[in-house]
């Protein structure tokens, strides 16, 4: 039976992955939290406090600890030691235990500007977070650990059932604002756990992307889930990227290369409509 940690399972999308990990009897799953108050399902885990001996005896660790975010990576001072110190010190732990590693990178490692082609495309990072993220995939890469034990796995956007646009429309919000000029490449939580798990099952090392198929506007997103909700009530107005008073680059070319997902595991990028039914499906099995 293959051991497998999932560091930060308090985190969205490691939540998720821990709850479906626990499904599997070919695997035995345990979490970190944060919290000392965490269910026996779980241990407590401290990156920036405990000692590492804890979890010294896994077949695999996937790592989703962090401050997430770029806004929280502005705000915290201690996000460069936890997301780029710490994080590569994490790592290299788990490599001299005989760990092998599958560490959460980010689409935000690339402005967006141009189309993302292939996986070692030069970097050029769209915030602080990206940059955090991109100095740790070069410290992994430097040390020679994408060869055999350690698998980089950048996302794009997650669209859980809380994400905004789609919990605002499954309320009947009176009135959203989205972005018109801001693009994402969606994907739905469970895309992305069934993803995750074909990795641990199957590891492989290397650098790979989860990514949607299409780039698409906030405000073309949330009028699509509002056309599959069935939603007359919610009115979707259009706002530009500059009279949104963000300081954030615009996106405009969102969506990750695919080849290495379907060559290694049969997994095609998601298309829009399934993110939609994914999530519209989860919101009403929640209710």
């Amino acid at each position: 039976m293959k051991r497998v940690l999932v560091i930060g399972a308090d985190s969205v999308i490691g939540r998720r992955l821990f709850h479906d990990l626990r499904s599997k009897t070919e695997i035995e799953c345990v979490g970190t939290s944060r919290r000392r108050d965490s269910s026996e399902k779980t241990m407590f885990f401290d990156i920036t406090q405990t000692s590492y001996d804890s979890i010294s005896k896994f077949d695999i660790a996937i790592i989703f600890i962090g401050v997430t975010g770029n806004q929280n990576c502005k705000a915290s001072l201690d996000s460069w030691m936890i997301n780029v110190n710490k994080t590569v010190e994490l790592v290299d732990y788990l490599i001299s235990v005989k760990t092998k590693v599958i560490w959460i990178s980010s689409s935000a490692v690339f402005k967006g500007d141009i189309p993302v082609t292939v996986e070692n495309q030069i970097k050029v990072p769209a915030n602080l977070y990206g940059l955090q993220k991109s100095i740790v995939e070069d410290q992994i890469m430097a040390h020679g650990y994408l060869d055999s034990r350690v698998a980089i796995v950048r996302i794009t956007k997650v669209v859980d059932p809380d994400f905004w646009p789609i919990s605002r429309i499954v309320a009947k919000d009176m009135e959203l604002v989205c972005s018109s000029d801001i693009w994402i490449s969606p994907v739905s939580i469970r895309y992305v756990s069934s993803c995750l798990t074909k990795l641990i099952s199957i590891f492989s090392p290397g650098l790979f992307s989860i990514s949607g198929q299409e780039n698409i506007s906030y405000f073309d997103f949330a009028s699509l889930v509002k056309k599959r909700a069935g939603n007359t009530e919610t009115t979707i107005l259009k706002q530009s990227h500059l009279s949104s008073g963000t300081d954030s680059p615009v996106c405009s070319h969102a969506t990750l290369p695919g080849r290495k997902m379907l060559e290694r595991f049969g997994v095609k990028r998601q298309s829009i409509d399934s993110v939609i039914c994914d999530s519209l499906s989860e919101v009403n099995s929640i209710r």
